[in-house]
């Protein structure tokens, strides 16, 4: 099992974020799981951090991101139109209880918000 790190929000209006580990998560029925290439902080994740809970609440510690570009490594047991090697970008736009997003090594991805790229 791949080691996995990720930048955490440890506190409302904490800055910086603070990277530590992150147990790794296999990816679910309808998920994949890809190692990061690329992350992007959109205003969004810069607006979370700065406004804290004024935007709207979160669970402490939380993982910010939604935009990421990487390779597939694992395909959840439904199957996918993504195979393991499919280098994928796009942007998570599932709820999580967890709030765990793309600011990690190995972030899950669920749905639509997906593409291939050469």
């Amino acid at each position: 099992m791949p080691s996995n790190a990720a930048a955490w929000l440890t506190a409302a209006k904490a800055n910086p974020f603070e990277v530590k580990s992150e147990p790794y998560t296999s990816a679910s029925e309808n998920d994949i799981v890809i190692k990061s290439g690329a992350v992007a902080i959109n205003p969004f994740d810069w607006m979370i951090q700065h406004m804290g809970d004024a935007l709207f609440p979160l669970p402490y510690p939380s993982i910010l991101g939604f935009d990421v570009a990487g390779e597939v490594v694992e395909v959840g047991s439904s199957g996918s139109r993504f195979t393991i090697g499919d280098r994928v970008r796009g942007a998570t736009k599932r709820p999580r209880v967890l709030f765990r997003h793309t600011l990690s090594s190995y972030p899950i991805w669920y749905g639509r918000f997906r593409a291939i790229y050469p």
